[in-house]
């Protein structure tokens, strides 16, 4: 069978990257390669990020649930695996990162998804929530992520925007291990992420900057202000990462910490919380990632009041 272009979901700048719907009103050109990619098992590449998916499609749309192999030219001998929801997005699996290779690296994220409303491409886009962001090039990142949308101010269809990520970063390389806030550059939709420590000042930029996008603070911190807060919520950070690098805790507190930790982060990023003071926003970071784990909140609450 001859290859053909496939209309598999919307015209935004005619592009399929990772993280966009793949059906749900909207055009993305693939080249079906192998099979039927209307109805039946078929193969369809990106014409963006070269990325092969093949699997069950349905009226040129991905099938929810259906489990879909992915690979890429990069390397041809791994294969990944995806799935998606009613609404196109991906919700499991891996997410292969094709746009913006550096040489042979393919960066690749296994994990759980959010799908986010990105105000300034008016879509809805799956992202990276928790799980492990293989770089390609040894590094491992495995915690929690946050990603904030951004507006471009180089084309308008552009889909940008910023990860913040809390959690172990690993050097295969040479072994070593670190935990901590990292944040990316605002970068593509479909370009991995480039993470470097977060500090105060950053921070606050980066949340002057994405109140600012949305047009929604309504009262802007002085940027003094802004950073002496953002050095008061990172010690409350620091204090966590402390407790989780000595080791002792359970498995249950462990995983709390970190989801306290984006929790508070992305609720003053976002400007949840712009009313409350740093520990107060903590306290409710902790109430919302523990449910009704009230042994581990309160072993938590314990770390950070030492």
């Amino acid at each position: 069978m001859k290859p053909h272009h496939l209309l598999i979901a919307a015209a935004l700048a005619a592009t399929a990257l990772p993280g966009w719907a793949l059906h749900a009103g909207e055009v993305r050109i693939y080249v079906c390669e192998q099979g039927s990619c209307d109805n039946g098992q078929g193969a369809a590449r990106s014409a963006v990020t070269k990325v092969l998916y093949e699997g069950l499609w349905r009226n040129g749309h991905s099938v929810p649930g259906e489990t879909y192999t992915l690979t890429h030219p990069v390397q041809p001998g791994k294969q990944y695996r995806a799935t998606f929801a009613a609404n196109g997005l991906q919700d499991s699996g891996d997410m292969v990162f094709g746009a913006g290779l550096r040489g042979r690296a393919l960066p690749v994220f296994s994990g759980q998804y959010a799908h986010v409303d990105h105000p300034f491409a008016k879509m809805k886009v799956a992202v990276p929530k928790r799980g492990q962001l293989d770089d390609g090039m040894g590094m491992q990142y495995t915690g929690r992520f946050e990603y904030l949308p951004g507006k471009s101010t180089l084309n308008s269809i552009l889909v940008m925007g910023t990860y913040i990520f809390f959690g172990t970063v690993v050097d295969t390389e040479d072994g070593t291990k670190e935990t901590g806030l990292y944040i990316g550059n605002e970068q593509i939709n479909g370009m991995a992420p480039q993470f470097h420590k977060a500090n105060a000042g950053f921070l606050a930029k980066l949340q002057q900057k994405y109140q600012d996008d949305l047009q929604v603070a309504k009262v802007v911190f002085a940027e003094r202000e802004s950073s002496a807060r953002w050095r008061e919520a990172l010690a409350v950070v620091g204090k966590i990462t402390m407790a989780l690098a000595t080791g002792g805790a359970s498995a249950a507190v462990t995983s709390l910490a970190g989801e306290t930790a984006m929790n508070l982060v992305g609720g003053m990023m976002k400007g949840d919380d712009a009313s409350l003071t740093v520990d107060d926003a903590t306290n409710l970071a902790l109430q919302k990632a523990a449910g009704e784990d009230t042994a581990a909140a309160d072993q938590l609450r314990g770390i950070l009041k030492r």
